[in-house]
């Protein structure tokens, strides 16, 4: 059936697909109603080599024929200026109005260690992750008299166990009191932030 609205179905590769557009159709080539009109069309194929839905426009002198966006079980993408997710106004190529998950969990996740603790990626390997620690509680109090006491060094890292199921956090400090000796190694606490690859 084709008027300006159209509806169309044809077979390919074994399978039968069907599109829908307004001023555009599909039957083995790309054509319109009329030829002096802008035409869309969505494309559906249950066999389309991972793309299942394809949005396509092309312009009114017949040029830019273009997929808007393609959907699919292997293939998906947007390819029309911006995408907005929960805006209608999205301000770049990606617009975001509310929170981000990724794998259903947060998009980032932040905690405190102690030396040597293992923190565990929420989902993934090590692989899939950044591990950013700081420093958050290091050094000594003296009740009475500090004037004499050190802090000489603090050691804060995190590495990627061998497993890849966790990350090790390192966070030392290194103090020396009332002016005695070189000084002595202690367990601190780092802050640290996980960030998906």
């Amino acid at each position: 059936m084709r008027s300006r609205t159209v509806l169309e179905e044809g077979a390919a590769g074994g399978a039968t697909w069907a599109n829908v557009g307004n001023n555009s159709y599909f039957n083995g080539s790309w054509n319109r109603v009329d030829s002096s009109g802008a035409g869309v069309n969505l494309h559906m194929s249950p066999a389309g080599g991972g793309i299942e839905f394809r949005f396509l426009r092309v312009d009114a002198n017949g040029s830019n024929l273009r997929n808007i966006a393609a959907l699919g079980t292997s293939t998906s993408f947007i390819a029309e200026s911006n995408f907005g997710v929960g805006t209608t106004a999205p301000a770049a190529r990606l617009d975001v109005a509310g929170r981000i998950l990724r794998n259903s969990s947060d998009f980032t996740l932040t905690g405190t260690a102690t030396d040597n603790a293992a923190v565990t990626p929420p989902w993934g390997t090590t692989d899939d992750w950044n591990i950013f620690v700081s420093p958050c509680d290091v050094g000594q109090e003296e009740g009475v008299s500090e004037g004499d006491n050190a802090l000489l060094r603090i050691y804060c890292s995190a590495a990627a166990d061998v497993t890849k199921t966790f990350f090790r956090v390192s966070i030392r400090y290194k103090y020396r009191k009332q002016n005695t000796g070189e000084g002595t190694w202690y367990a601190g606490t780092a802050n640290y932030l996980l960030v998906p690859r």
